[in-house]
């Protein structure tokens, strides 16, 4: 039997009558960085709570190691935590803060003073603050504090790392920089890392898999290219992607022997895994589609089978930009070359050309 370094069986917690988590089960492998993924509110930091201890579960099990922990206290579980808000001692300097829980009495046995400090500046490099070692909390920005709470849990060589939105006060340039160094570090040190963001991009750059979670629920778990790629429903496949996928209301029909969806009042043929799909469950003249924003052509002019859009806004992203237009009433985005510009309220027109089409139930959201 394969033990895992954490897992969750049927977890649910709740506070009062409200469920915060809703029979949650998942599992973390050794040396995985598993994010859990999700909107403000989905029960991720409750998730960490409850691995940590902090929190105990209203009912289900939770694992470390293969070792039931329910009722084991924080400090016996050999985890590390850094959460989002940064507790750092203010009397203590920044290296006596990231030192901390490897001299704490309840650590045996403790490590020789030279590895503690070798240690220390291994994470402080990491994070780009060994500039900030000497100096104390109060002298510090809010994204520095942020980082120092990181290195604090980083130092350590704990069963499992638990980082509840890490990163998430640094500025863009600087997120991005500390996640490549990060995922690096996790990588280097083999330790499981259960990792929790609402950030799409953070999700997919870190995770070996995702766990995305709704309302305390687990919608998919996979790896990133398996969410992208196959979403369980219409919540996961509008959740990630840069930018996300654009899902309308359309209708199932057939067209001679094809079976098409109607978008822009254009048929559109079903690639053949979904057709077969399609035909082995049972017939739905309603379908939600969803369509990847780069399978899109936008065109100036009408061509055959292009479908009739409105723009409402051109965003810039440097590489490319992203055309909000409106089909039908329904809303769609499309992926275009930096250099082109339409003003509002232009008239285009859009050709897909997708390597499949995503159907979705429009009562259940679940993937066809």
């Amino acid at each position: 039997m394969m033990v895992h370094a954490l897992e969750f069986e049927r977890v649910l917690k709740r506070f009062g009558g409200k469920s915060a988590i809703k029979e949650l089960s998942f599992t973390c492998a050794d040396g995985e960085l598993l994010v859990l993924f999700g909107p403000s509110g989905a029960g991720k930091t409750t998730t960490i709570l409850l691995a940590a201890g902090l929190q105990e579960a209203t009912a289900g099990t939770i694992r470390i190691r293969g070792r039931v922990v329910n009722k084991v206290e924080p400090r016996h579980r050999d985890v590390a935590v850094a959460f989002e808000s940064y507790a750092l001692y203010p009397h203590l300097t920044v290296r006596e803060n990231i030192i901390f829980p490897l001299i704490s009495p309840v650590r045996t046995p403790r490590l020789p003073t030279a590895d503690m400090r070798r240690r220390v500046q291994d994470v402080a490099d990491v994070l780009q603050i060994a500039e900030l070692l000497d100096r104390a909390p109060g002298q510090l920005s809010g994204g520095q504090r942020q980082r120092v709470a990181l290195a604090r849990a980083l130092v350590r060589s704990p069963a499992l790392y638990l980082l509840d939105e890490p990163i998430a006060h640094l500025d863009a340039k600087l997120r991005h920089l500390i996640r490549g160094e990060l995922r690096r570090f996790q990588r280097e040190r083999g330790i499981a890392t259960v990792l929790a963001t609402p950030d799409q991009l953070e999700a997919i750059a870190l995770g070996d898999r995702i766990a995305v979670i709704r309302a305390g629920e687990l919608q998919q778990i996979g790896t990133p290219d398996e969410l992208l790629t196959e979403p369980a429903n219409e919540f996961v496949a509008a959740s990630l992607g840069d930018p996300p996928m654009s899902i309308v209301d359309s209708t199932l029909e057939r067209l001679g022997d094809d079976l098409v969806v109607r978008w822009g009042g254009k048929p559109l043929p079903l690639d053949p895994p979904t057709r077969r799909r399609v035909a082995a469950g049972p017939w739905r003249p309603r379908v939600r589609v969803g369509v990847r924003p780069w399978e899109v052509t936008a065109l100036g002019v009408p061509v055959e089978g292009a479908v009739p859009a409105t723009v409402q806004i051109t965003e810039p992203f440097g590489k490319w930009s992203v055309v909000t237009v409106r089909v039908d009433g329904s809303e769609a985005k499309v992926r275009v070359p930096p250099e082109i510009v339409y003003p509002m309220g232009t008239r285009i027109w859009l050709k897909l050309r997708p390597t499949r089409l995503y159907l979705f139930d429009p009562d259940t959201g679940r993937a066809i």
